[in-house]
Order: C-alpha cells, then structure tokens, then sequence
C-alpha cells in the first residue's frame, strides 16, 4: 500500500512538472496565432524597447512574443529541453526561476539593448535556464546536479556564443537579451543555494 501511494505521488509530482513547463509554451504558441491572425503582428510592439519607459512593459510581455513561426519553434524545443530539466527537482522551482530570469533578464535587456529597437522571444528564458542549470552544480555540488549541467554542456555549450555581440550571423538577434537571462539564471542559483543553506 506504502508503495503504491509513492508511485501515484511520483507520477503526479511528474504530470504537475510536464504539466507547468508545456503550459507555458502552449502560452507561447497562442499568444503567437493570436498575433498573427488576429492582432496582424501588433503586440510585437509590446516586446522590450531600452531605455524608454514604455519600453518596460516588455520585460513580462516579451518572452510570450515571436517575430515568426521559425522564432517559436527554435526557441520552444530547447525551453521543453532544459525547462524540463530546471522543473525535475520542484515545478515551484522552475517557476521561481522562470520568475527571477524573467525579470532579471528583462531589465538587463533593457538596459544594454540599443534604442530604438525591440527585443522579443523566451530565449532569454532558455538562456536563463541554461546559465541555472550550470551554476546549479557548482553551487549544489551535488552529482545529480552535475550529471546534468554535464548533459547541458554537451547538448547546448554552444549557446555561449550567443551571448556575444561579435560571434552573431546576423543582427535581429538579441544577444543582450541572452546574457541577460543568463546572468538571471546564475543569480537564480545563488539565490536557491542561500536559501537552501539557511
């Protein structure tokens, strides 16, 4: 009896976690064929314009926005893959994360980002639970932790370059953005670790 009632606790904890990560991109992708069909493209103008106090707003708009449906899908299989990853320990952790990235790395966008532009996507939530992920395991030292920043290494050591002003093809990219959420996601660490210490 013991044990069936741990099964059903752990299949439930793990449809609570799928449950909060695909929510979100389910989000993602209405708010896009929301856009596209109904608005013509207009809440883009909701996205993170620097240094213009309208311009805030965007800081809890932008990672609902794409600019198109090649935008949304590049950003929504890594936000499954390391969203997932962030969410195995605690959903209430991952939206924690999701939280403190999201604002951290909105404002860092809007601080750093060129005037006159606007930022939009949730890579700057990818890159934030990139940089969690990794932190996570120096902070925890624990070999779970490692196991997986090992994996993310390997799967997604390249996202690195896209932190970087220089190494980008192109420049609708918004590298500001993706430093950004990766400083949220090692500040989302260290947070965590200090309250786990205490």
């Amino acid at each position: 009896m013991g044990r069936a009632t741990a099964l059903k606790q752990i299949r439930s904890g793990v449809r609570e976690r799928v449950f909060v990560v695909f929510g979100l991109i389910s989000a993602f992708w209405l708010v896009w064929a929301l856009d596209e069909f109904v608005f013509g493209g207009q809440l883009k103008r909701y996205g993170i314009q620097p240094r213009e106090q309208l311009g805030l707003r965007g800081v809890l708009f932008a990672p609902f926005l794409h600019g198109n449906m090649l935008h949304l899908v590049s950003n929504t299989i890594p936000f499954a893959i390391l969203g997932l990853l962030v969410a195995m320990k605690d959903a209430s952790e991952f939206l924690a994360v999701t939280a403190i990235v999201t604002l951290i790395g909105g404002l860092g966008t809007w601080l750093l980002g060129t005037p006159g532009t606007t930022h939009i996507g949730a890579s700057v939530l990818v890159f934030g639970y990139f940089g969690y992920l990794l932190a996570r395991a120096f902070y925890d030292r624990g070999v779970f932790s490692f196991l997986v920043a090992i994996a993310v290494a390997v799967l997604y050591g390249g996202m690195i370059w896209g932190m970087l002003p220089f190494s980008l093809p192109h420049d609708n990219i918004s590298w500001e953005g993706h430093l950004s959420g990766a400083i949220g996601g090692f500040i989302a660490a260290r947070m965590f670790h200090r309250t786990k210490s205490r």
